[in-house]
């Protein structure tokens, strides 16, 4: 086995959510992994290690982390309906 550790700094949801299916998954260990949080406060950051449990959820998720999901899942669906009905009516 190859001791290896990789560090990565990123803003991307879709990187974070794939670590989560990789794990979910049983392809990636939890126990191996670490992800943190960082926020400022003030004039220094703080970081915060996410709790990633076997099934790649996330237990101490920030709030508004990705902002509100299903909110954006909803005006989704609810612009497509708008569009698709002024379509329709031409």
């Amino acid at each position: 086995m190859r001791h290896v550790q990789i560090i990565v700094e990123s803003h991307s949801e879709h990187l974070l959510r794939r670590f989560q299916r990789r794990i979910a998954e049983q392809k990636l260990d939890a126990k191996s992994t670490a992800f943190y949080f960082c926020q400022l406060t003030g004039d220094s950051s703080v970081l915060t290690e996410l709790d990633v449990d076997l099934f790649g959820n996330i237990r101490n998720w920030p709030t508004d982390f990705f902002g509100d999901e299903f909110g954006e899942m909803a005006a989704i669906t609810q612009a497509a309906a708008n569009r698709q009905s002024r379509v329709a009516d031409k």
